[in-house]
């Protein structure tokens, strides 16, 4: 991921744990390489729905 938005893996880090969230342009940049990659199904819904609360422990 830190590679696809050229950013130090800190940054990311951060992005995972909440405390700092991606840029738009960072944003574009990660929909543009999973838009481009065959084996994913994309879908923009991941960037724009909340995802509902998992019900496991």
């Amino acid at each position: 991921m830190a590679g696809i938005v050229e950013r130090d893996q800190a940054t990311i880090s951060r992005w995972e744990r909440g405390s700092l969230e991606p840029s738009r342009d960072d944003l574009v940049k990660i929909r543009k390489f999973a838009m481009n990659r065959e084996s994913l199904t994309w879908s923009d819904s991941l960037f724009f729905e909340v995802p509902s609360p998992s019900n496991s422990p």
